[in-house]
């Protein structure tokens, strides 16, 4: 794909070395770009329709029960894209409670990493994870206004 010419390509894979007495532990985040075995495994869900009077259906995206169905997936999709990063990235990684074809596991991710990592080194690392996957909000806000303030000199 491109825009004015430039190639777009995914980001590329970040990384944070963590200091551990005489060794370095080198965890790498990596891009996802393919969703599929998250949509086999997690199947987004459908809003419900409503029959409203003269017999007419729609679709009802604001019925509480998909709301609350939505934002699940929505979660689980962050922990299927927070473990798949590091795993992309940190092959030699290997996780004790969290499975890749089990859904109900992927919340255990936090708690896993979290007994081997202090929160100043899992901030990092989902930092990593969050610029690998282009989720840098301060990044993309900034690179805005810097492309408005050259806009605005032209």
């Amino acid at each position: 794909m491109k825009i004015a010419g430039l190639e777009l390509s995914p980001l590329g894979v970040q990384t944070v070395v963590i200091p551990r007495g005489e060794k370095n532990i080198v965890i790498n985040a990596a891009p996802v770009i393919d969703y599929t075995a998250f949509e086999q495994l997690c199947p987004r869900p459908m809003p419900p329709t409503k029959m409203v009077p003269g017999g007419t259906t729609f679709i009802n995206p604001e019925d509480p029960g998909y709301i609350e169905k939505i934002n699940d997936w929505a979660t689980q999709r962050i922990f299927y894209m927070f473990i798949k990063s590091l795993t992309i990235g940190t092959p030699e990684l290997e996780f004790e409670t969290v499975k890749m074809d089990d859904p109900s596991t992927w919340k255990s991710v936090s708690t896993e990493l979290e007994l081997v990592f202090s929160g100043l080194e899992m901030k990092k690392i989902a930092d990593a994870i969050r610029f690998a996957n282009g989720l840098d909000e301060e990044k993309i806000d900034k690179a805005t206004k810097d492309f408005l303030a050259g806009r605005a000199a032209q």
